[in-house]
This record gives C-alpha cells, sequence and structure tokens, in this order.
C-alpha cells in the first residue's frame, strides 16, 4: 500500500511576513512596511472573525439575523459590509484600482463601528501608489495567514512587533518599549486618561519603570494612591522577537472597588475590593522554548497564571513562594512605592539543601574530563604540525 503523502507543514507566519516584506522592496520606505501589512491583515483578521460568527448563526439556525450589527457586536465581533469583507476584496484584487477598495472597505468599517472612530487610515492605499501587481501579490501572500485559527495567539500584536523588530531602524527607533522612563510614564498618563470605569488595560514596559526617582517616583505613587495599579507581572526572558531581556506587564483598573459584572458568554463574577491591593507575578519560571532562540507560554502556564489573577479578582488568595504575592498598600508604601516585584514575592534558597560534598565530587568529575579533552586536543594539535614539518617545542 502506498504511503500517504504528509501534511503540507504549515508555513510560520513569519515567513509569510518575510514574503510580504519582499513584495513591497523597492515600492515603498521599509518604515512603511508594516502599516500596509497591518492594514491588510486587520481586513482578514475582522472578515474571518465576521464569517465565523456568520457561520455559527446559520448553524443555530438564525439566519434571519445574519445582516443585523447587533447580533455581531454582541460577541464583540465587527459587522461588515459585503464591500468590506476579506472575500470580496480578493475577488477584486486583479483590478488596476484595487486600492480604492481596500480604502473603502476600511472606512466602512470604521464608519459602521463607533468603538473604531480615528483608528484607521484614511484613503491610505490609494495615496500609497504602489504597484497593482504587488498590491494583488500582496493580497495573495496575506490570504495566506488564518488570524483566527489559535484564538489564544495575538496575531496582530505579533505581526507589529515582527515589523518593529526588523525594520525599526529604518524609523530611527531600534526598540520597541524602552524608552526613557519619562516616555514611559507620559505614555501610561495617556493610557489612564482614557480608562473608563469599567475598561482594564494592559501594556508592556522595560524594568526600569517600576522604581525610577525624581518625577517617575512621584507619578508613580499617585497612581498607587489612587488606585490604579492593579497588577505587575515578570515575563520571561528571550519573549519577544526585538530583545532578550525580561519586560513588565503592567494591569491598571480604574475600578478596583467590589462591584459585580457580566460578561458575554460568562456568568456574572463578584469583583471584591481590591483598592489597596496589588498583584505580583513572577511568571520567569513559566516558560517553554519556541522556534529555537525564543520562548512561550504553554497552555496550562496560560491557565495558571489567568485562573490566579481572576481568583484574586474575587477572593483572598495564598501567597506563593517564586510566584505571586498580593501585596497591600502598607507593604508597598514601606518599599517607598517601588513597583519592583523582587521586593515582594518571597524568594526561595534553594542552595541551603544541596549537599556540599556531593556538588563538589561532580564538579571535581565535570572539570577533569574538561582539563583531559582539552590536553587530548593539545596533543592532536601539535601532532599535525609536527607531521606538517613545523614543529611547535613547548
Amino acid at each position: 500500500m502506498a504511503k500517504q503523502k504528509k501534511e503540507a507543514k504549515e508555513k510560520a507566519i513569519e515567513v509569510t511576513l518575510l514574503e510580504a516584506s519582499n513584495k513591497l522592496r523597492g515600492s515603498v520606505e521599509p518604515a512603511e512596511y508594516k502599516q500596509v501589512v497591518l492594514g491588510l491583515i486587520f481586513l482578514k483578521f475582522t472578515s474571518d472573525k465576521f464569517e465565523e460568527r456568520r457561520a455559527k448563526l446559520i448553524t443555530e439556525g438564525k439566519e434571519k439575523y445574519i445582516e443585523m450589527a447587533e447580533f455581531y457586536n454582541m460577541n464583540n465581533v465587527f459587522f461588515l459590509e459585503e464591500t468590506s469583507r476579506w472575500s470580496f476584496l480578493i475577488k477584486k484584487s486583479k483590478q488596476n484600482d484595487i486600492a480604492l477598495p481596500i480604502d473603502t472597505a476600511l472606512h466602512t468599517i470604521e464608519k459602521n463601528n463607533k468603538a473604531l472612530k480615528g483608528a484607521l487610515p484614511d484613503n491610505y492605499f490609494s495615496r500609497l501608489g504602489l504597484d497593482i501587481t504587488k498590491l494583488a501579490s500582496l493580497l495573495d501572500t496575506i490570504n495566506d495567514i488564518d488570524p483566527t485559527k489559535d484564538p489564544k495567539q495575538d496575531v496582530m500584536g505579533k505581526v507589529y512587533e515582527y515589523f518593529l523588530s526588523k525594520f525599526a531602524l529604518a524609523e530611527g527607533k531600534g526598540e520597541f518599549y524602552t524608552p526613557k522612563s519619562n516616555a514611559n510614564y507620559g505614555w501610561i498618563l495617556n493610557m489612564v486618561s482614557k480608562l473608563s470605569d469599567n475598561v482594564i488595560t494592559g501594556f508592556i514596559l522595560a524594568n526600569g519603570a517600576l522604581s525610577g526617582g525624581a518625577e517617575e517616583y512621584k507619578i508613580r505613587r499617585k497612581l498607587i494612591e489612587n488606585n490604579l495599579v492593579e497588577a505587575i507581572l515578570v515575563l520571561p526572558r528571550n519573549l519577544f522577537y526585538t530583545t532578550d531581556i525580561s519586560a513588565m506587564l503592567w494591569v491598571l483598573n480604574k475600578n478596583k472597588k467590589a462591584h459585580v459584572r457580566a460578561y458575554s458568554n460568562t456568568p456574572q463574577r463578584h469583583y471584591r475590593n481590591r483598592e489597596k491591593e496589588i498583584l505580583f507575578m513572577d511568571l520567569r519560571q513559566l516558560d517553554e522554548p519556541f522556534e529555537k532562540k525564543y520562548t512561550q507560554f504553554s497552555d496550562a502556564d496560560t491557565q495558571r497564571v489567568t485562573s490566579t489573577y481572576h481568583q484574586w479578582q474575587t477572593k483572598t488568595i495564598e501567597n506563593i513562594p517564586k510566584f505571586c504575592h498580593s501585596a497591600t498598600l502598607e507593604e508597598v508604601v514601606k518599599k517607598d512605592f517601588s513597583l519592583v516585584p523582587s521586593k515582594y514575592i518571597e524568594f526561595v534558597n534553594r542552595d541551603g539543601n544541596i549537599d556540599f560534598d556531593e556538588k563538589m565530587q561532580s564538579l571535581k568529575t565535570e572539570f577533569a574530563d574538561l582539563l583531559k579533552a582539552e590536553a587530548d586536543s593539545k596533543n592532536d594539535l601539535l601532532t599535525v604540525f609536527k607531521e606538517l614539518g613545523y614543529e611547535i617545542k613547548l
């Protein structure tokens, strides 16, 4: 019986993005690559989510509702008119005026969804003047990406980070979340100004923002005293394409009072009063290898982190050494308003239980093997030079 053909290996998103970049070379500046690709992936992503929801409505026998925006919005899905759907754009992709339908699709989506007001580019692709054949080819490339295949993967974030890592220098920026502390806190204050009482925001910053002095100290202290800081999480190294350092995930919440809130498709959640508490978590032990030199969270790790956070929001949890600590305002004040997690999360000294003699014997054996290998290599080298007639005498 003939062997069945192996399934074609799924193309990594980075490979597809590299192909997309190659199609843009010589047509637009490298600094523009991410804007072009992000715009198209946004259209693909929103369209795939729309089609997924549309198919579910039909499966549930609700065909009469498939053109009603409310039945999409209730599941956090943007409703799309036919001209804004990816399938429509793919059909038009070989037309000479394809840039216009793309711009029209973006404009229509923004017009019909208030949450996107001012967020999408206006007539960007028409103004860009990209060669028609290159734009059509780019659409075909983006068509290979399935943004909804893994619901846990932040495709848009991954795309943005990829282009920053590859082409940030073309924009005069060599890093994506490590600006000076003043800029960090300016950005934080801007985020806070946009928060409503029922919105939680999260963002990633470098470690320095957790303990800076002068003006940074004053702002950080006010954020803490005003009960805006909900959680600080230490992330593993090599989690990002652009840097190998460990970064910090900040979570800000304007409403840490006790209240009840309902979410779509989930039971009501009864939040406790957390106004004078901050949750610190250290996730550096939870990483698993990804693409050889990077790390990521496993599904089990993600579940552990999210469940710990959600439990802490609704009830008092136990502090776990090397993992999490719920700090009171009093503790934070004693630490002079520092948000460095290691000042709060208990460190376990595992070296205290090591058998010193056993460890030294193990090291002795390892070093003996290394020294022997070094001696053998040295003798081999001397022999080679001798045989070539260039004997080395030591």
